[in-house]
């Protein structure tokens, strides 16, 4: 998992994130703290990028396709900031090379494996809940197994259809990528239910699921990965934050999903965002938690419904009388629950309103601090918690302003830069361009003396 955090107001936009990657092999993980998830996206213009949760697509690294892009587009800029978000998705649609037709087969197939675990880990869980004494004869074991097996692939094909589907996949294309995979497909399907006692039908609704992992507009969690861009377009004067999610390529077509940009304005001077692993920061901007959300919905719960449940027990009155008090606490409690509810949505919304109008006047240093202290909680929240470690330190920071452009504040390098001269020589030499300045190897002027790139 990951902590990014974006931190805007009318001066620029602070982009936060820390540095850890957990990397499974079986049941053994290992974790590092030296993954780079921040980036400049243009040499040229104001504009950044950070990556989260799956660190490649197709098996190919973020940071290797990100600085292809970069590359790619050179100098040129486009009116919004929206558009880097348009060009980033036009140059994975066109880059076969670096995804060829074997490759996305491979990866189609590692996802439909994932949901198919998912459905034997749901049958497995609906079998352990059946009484003993109904699996005392080894037929009717086989019954329920087989009745338990097909509810369980039934319930996701129900979830996957119930989705939007995918703008950019026709049943046309769905049906013949999947057709040219048929054979891989149902070898997949057999290893995976070959302990159950699966039918032709329950067969026929998995090939279904194959096809819904590309038609529907759902990313798969273990293997989607979200990019978020911030900065500013040619004609935009304050800082805009897009939010974009890529979950594969299918027959050579890209499936991602576009969210609704968030900018800086008049009416919204101020914003702030958490992706990812939110839960920390954004417990701490709100003052509550999720986890304490949730009992607070349970208590509101018990608000509506202990009062009835007292009354429905009382025995020594008429059904009538039962009947007029039932009616009039049912509505004072979901009164009752209703304000309570409405308590602490205010209370909620006032701090995090109340951060927001510090933020909106705060110069672009206080800015990466907010940005970097929030990803920071996040990853000592980790340190105390019995949970895996999967926010860490070292963070990346980086400012980016309309005028200074991309500029970082706190940047790890894998190898101490008093030992690489010529990495950072190599960019010197090719600053003649002014526009060039914001380089992000050439903002590392001395490396002989600075301290604070070392690893």
């Amino acid at each position: 998992m990951t902590s990014e955090v974006v931190v805007m107001n009318r001066m620029g936009i602070a982009l936060a994130a820390d540095s850890v990657v957990t990397a499974s092999a079986g049941s053994v993980y290992k974790h590092h703290d030296s993954v780079v998830k921040l980036f400049m996206l243009s040499e040229y213009h104001p504009v950044g990028i950070m990556v989260y949760n799956n660190a490649s697509l197709l098996g190919v690294p973020w940071e290797t396709i990100i600085k292809l892009f970069r590359k790619n587009l050179g100098n040129r800029n486009f009116d919004d900031l929206e558009g880097f978000g348009r060009e980033i998705i036009s140059f994975l649609n066109n880059n076969q090379n670096l995804f060829p037709e074997n490759v996305q087969e491979k990866y189609f197939l590692i996802n439909f494996e994932i949901e198919c675990h998912k459905i034997l880990e749901d049958a497995r869980e609906l079998f352990n809940l059946v009484p003993l004494s109904d699996l005392s004869e080894e037929e009717a074991r086989e019954q329920m197994r087989a009745t338990i097996i097909r509810e369980a692939i039934k319930d996701r094909v129900t979830m996957w259809e119930a989705r939007d589907d995918a703008n950019e996949f026709s049943d046309e294309l769905v049906r013949g990528f999947t057709s040219k995979m048929s054979g891989e497909i149902h070898s997949v399907i057999m290893e995976i239910i070959s302990d159950w006692p699966a039918d032709t039908n329950d067969i026929r609704l998995l090939y279904r699921l194959a096809q819904l992992l590309i038609l529907k507009d759902f990313p798969i969690l273990e293997t989607y990965t979200g990019l978020v861009i911030g900065g500013f377009g040619q004609n935009e004067h304050f800082p805009v934050v897009q939010h974009i999610t890529i979950s594969g390529i299918y027959g050579g077509v890209l499936k991602f999903r576009v969210s609704a940009s968030q900018e800086i304005s008049d009416d919204s001077p101020s914003y702030i965002e958490s992706f990812a692993d939110t839960q920390t920061v954004d417990g701490f901007l709100y003052g509550v938690n999720e986890s304490i959300l949730e009992e607070i919905e349970r208590a509101e719960i018990i608000i509506r419904e202990a009062p009835v449940e007292v009354l429905e027990a009382i025995e020594d009155i008429t059904d009538e009388r039962k009947t007029e008090l039932i009616n009039i606490v049912k509505s004072a409690s979901k009164q009752e629950a209703d304000e309570f509810h409405d308590r602490i949505k205010l209370s909620r919304l006032k701090r995090f309103y109340g951060i927001l109008g510090v933020v909106e006047t705060l110069p672009l240093k206080e800015l990466a601090k907010v940005a970097s202290t929030l990803v920071s909680l996040s990853s000592f929240d980790k340190q105390l918690s019995l949970e895996t470690e999967t926010v860490g330190e070292p963070i990346d920071v980086a400012v980016i302003s309309k005028g200074d452009g991309f500029i970082w504040i706190n940047r790890k390098h894998y190898f101490k830069a008093d030992l690489n001269h010529r990495y950072f020589e190599k960019f010197r030499h090719d600053t003649s361009d002014p526009e060039r300045k914001n380089d992000e190897d050439t903002q590392i002027r001395n490396p002989k003396s600075s301290k604070e790139n070392e690893c």
